[in-house]
């Protein structure tokens, strides 16, 4: 058993790094480069120098070879340091634990949600089947299962915002 939970935690291993170095080289192929937007967001009229051109290369790492650059990045990474935002100018980390707490709110809550609700029907349905209350279930979560998420999100914003008056977003308190 240890065997085989070692084997797939470096399979698991293995994997992200190949994607991670694959997404990687992409990314530093793409034209362009965050150095010349970031001079442009400076002074769109001002013409580039390339001695600055080649400085900030040089600080952001983009003088080096992708795949040079991507274990320079790696090792890095291993030691907790993701970096500097290019637009925003303050650390990844800050940024990623800033945003941390809404996102696993958001997503505990969804998928207590969807165990909450798709235990019982899976059961309902599976003791039902083939009877006509239970095609009718299927088909609903068919046509919902295919509604793109964002419809989805407007949808229940408009019943527990407008029908429920659960939220209170932009309205005075009195």
């Amino acid at each position: 058993m240890l065997n085989y939970l070692v084997r797939r935690l470096l399979i698991g291993l293995v994997t992200l790094v190949a994607i991670t170095f694959l997404v990687f080289g992409l990314i530093r192929s793409m034209p362009g480069s965050p150095a010349l937007m970031a001079m442009a967001e400076a002074s769109p009229d001002r013409t580039i120098d390339p001695a600055d051109l080649e400085r900030m290369k040089r600080d952001y790492g983009l003088d080096k070879p992708w795949y040079q650059s991507y274990f320079v990045w790696l090792g890095n990474v291993l030691q907790g340091d993701l970096g500097r935002s290019f637009f925003r100018k303050e650390p990844v980390a800050r940024l990623i634990r800033q945003r941390m707490g809404p996102t696993l709110l958001l997503s505990v809550t969804s998928l207590l949600m969807t165990y909450l609700l798709s235990i019982p029907l899976g059961l309902y349905s599976s003791a039902r089947a083939n009877h006509p209350e239970e095609r009718v279930l299927s088909t609903g979560l068919y046509m919902l299962y295919s509604l793109p998420a964002f419809v989805a999100a407007l949808l229940l914003l408009y019943l527990f915002s407008y029908k429920l008056d659960w939220l209170q977003i932009g309205r005075a308190h009195v």
